[in-house]
Parts: structure tokens; sequence; C-alpha cells
């Protein structure tokens, strides 16, 4: 791989995997990166989609989920009604650190620990600076699931931690981030010798699309591959 001012990024070829290595950051330029399982070679950058469905605005920091997002309407649960709702859904975040609080295991519908994404979607901060989803250490932050497109826009995503994937977890899916930042996350499975699907302190990819526009990956740590980011999977 070769980022957009032509610095050579670390590979490694193993059970059809892809690791970079990026454990400090990424941030030297408006630095623009695109990863794609594609044996072909890689593909041009896609615009994010459209909006089609429902704008939902969230109206507290608290992370709350009664099933409603209304005129009270947490982060949490403006993602559990998009993942409901037909379209490519909209969440706007005002600025704000949003600490999720609700913790549990083995939920992949938001009601408990991450955010789980499970339609397309686009989350839009104020400014990376000022719109911060904070996991607390209670899982990781966001996890996309297979068939989706998901776009992030000013947010920081931090503090999310996991056995894999602390930051974000990408399953076959085509997310975005833009002007984003992803810091301060971790992978915590230490494991000897290592299974290559264990790591990405900040983002963990099977399979899908990752694009990067104006991103920052910082301070994130992995016991086994990939502090920053971790790409794994078969083309």
């Amino acid at each position: 791989f070769v980022d957009s001012i032509g610095h050579q990024l670390q590979q490694v070829f193993g059970n059809c995997e892809y690791i970079l290595g990026l454990e400090t950051s990424i941030t030297d330029h408006a630095l623009s990166l695109m990863f794609t399982f594609d044996p072909d070679g890689p593909v041009p950058p896609a615009p994010p989609p459209a909006v089609t469905g429902d704008i939902l605005t969230v109206t507290k920091i608290a992370d709350t989920n009664d099933g409603l997002c209304d005129s009270d309407c947490s982060l949490r649960e403006a993602i559990i009604h998009a993942n409901n709702a037909p379209g490519h859904d909209a969440i706007i975040v005002p600025a704000g650190t949003y600490t999720l609080s609700i913790a549990g295991d083995n939920d992949d519908e938001s009601a408990t620990g991450d955010l789980d994404i499970l339609e397309d979607l686009k989350i839009v901060g104020a400014d990376q600076a000022t719109t911060i989803i904070d996991a607390n250490g209670i899982d990781r932050v966001f996890h996309t699931f297979p068939g989706i497109e998901v776009v992030f826009e000013n947010l920081t995503v931090t503090d999310g931690a996991q056995l894999n994937a602390g930051g974000i977890a990408i399953d076959q899916s085509d997310v975005s981030r833009i002007n984003s930042t992803v810091t301060a996350n971790a992978s915590t499975k230490n494991t000897f010798p290592p299974d290559y699907h264990d790591g990405g302190g900040g983002i963990s990819i099977q399979q899908g699309t990752l694009r990067l526009e104006s991103v920052i990956i910082s301070d994130n740590t992995a016991f086994t591959y990939g502090g920053g980011l971790h790409i794994w999977g078969a083309g």
C-alpha cells in the first residue's frame, strides 16, 4: 500500500491477510488512504452515499436506551432507530463527550456495550475536536455489520477496549472516515502464538472497504497485530 503522499506502508502477507502496523500516527499532510480487498488491485474511492432515510439529531450526551429517538434521543437510541428504519439514515451529533455506560456482552443490536450498526448510516459530528465518542473501557466503540455502507465524519473515537478491534470493528462492510480521529483504544487479547484475526487497537477490518480522508490514528495499542489498524481476511 502507498499513501497519497508516496510513503510506502508496511505489508505482511500470510493466510490472505494484510496487516498495517500503524502504532503511532498517520497525521502528516491531509493524509488520504484507501484499503480494499480486491485481487485485481485498488479501485478508486467512491463518493459517500446519499442520505435517503431519516435524519436524526442526538439531543443528550447521556447513554440511555428507552427504545425511542424523539425530542429525548441519545446516540445509542438514534443508532437503534436507524437500525430499524429503511433507507440510508443520518445521525447529527452535536459537540460534546458521549460516554458509553450501558455495559453488556454478546449483544449485536446496540442495546448494551458497543454501538452496533446494522444498516446504511452516516454519523456526523460538529468537529473531531469537540464531538467525542468515549467507550469508557466497557467495550469497543463501533461495530459495523456485513453488506452496509457507513460514514463517520467529524468525530473522535476513543477509550474503546475489546479482545479485538478496540475502536471500530468493520465486518465485511464499506466504511469511510472523514475528518476524524481514532485514539487511545486497545485490542486486549494477549495470546501466543497470536491468532491472525486478533488485533487492531484502533480499527480492525475483516474484508470490505475502508476509506480514510484527513484522519488521525494515534496512541492505540494491541497485544498482537496492528496497534492502529489491522486488516485481515480473504479477498
